[in-house]
């Protein structure tokens, strides 16, 4: 366990992950992957339009690195990945409060 200067316990965030099981669909999906300036992110789960999709990136370490909305009757959104430095980072995709899935995405 980490320690500060101070001798105390300190903690790193934690990211959830999920992972699509064998026989369960996908909420999303995202190409190309890798990608170097676009990437496209297409939501494969009926959202009801009176719902949100929320879309989170982080980076590999866990840092926020931008949010956003996409109405429920949005299936398709442009991801502009210039001035982002090349690396691994995650998509986190929620749907409502108990749909959540984490996609793994390559910048080069």
């Amino acid at each position: 366990m980490a320690q500060d200067e101070f001798g105390n316990q300190i903690y790193s965030n934690i990211v959830n992950v999920a992972v699509a099981m064998e026989g369960q669909q996908s909420l999303a999906f995202v190409y190309p992957n890798p990608a170097e300036s676009t990437l496209y992110l297409d939501i494969l789960k009926d959202v009801p339009s009176n719902e949100f999709v929320r879309v989170e990136m982080l980076q590999s370490n866990g840092r926020l690195m931008r949010t956003w909305n996409m109405a429920g009757s949005q299936v398709q959104d442009k991801i502009d990945l210039t001035g982002l430095p090349n690396g691994l980072y995650f998509l986190r995709i929620r749907i409502g409060a108990s749909s959540t899935e984490v996609i793994k995405v390559v910048k080069e």
